[in-house]
């Protein structure tokens, strides 16, 4: 999907990816599993598109502090599941090296 097959692949641009195939199928409402590094994707993907993601489920994700994110995505991210704590340090720890 992505047009400049040259690029570096990285994050955002797979998850833009992704973003454009539910926008190609005409999917409205997803519920998305990513595995691994498509766990890191999926939840990206589900953190800048909320309104099209129902249900995400990681299976073995890296670890949260493996994806640097936007300080408003990684804030809406923590809140997503209504318990901060249940994310753990991690997330708290990457704050100060979130743009």
């Amino acid at each position: 999907l992505s047009s400049d097959l040259g690029a570096p692949i990285d994050l955002p641009r797979l998850a833009g990816d992704v973003s454009t195939l539910l926008d190609e199928l005409d999917l409205r409402e997803v519920s998305l599993v990513g595995h691994s590094m498509g766990g890191q994707v999926a939840a990206l993907t589900a953190a800048l598109r909320p309104e099209r993601v129902s249900r995400l489920t990681l299976v073995c994700p890296v670890p949260p502090e493996g994806l640097p994110l936007p300080a408003e995505v990684a804030t809406s991210f923590r809140g997503a599941g209504g318990d901060e704590a249940a994310l753990g340090e991690g997330c708290r720890a990457r704050d100060d090296r979130v743009e």
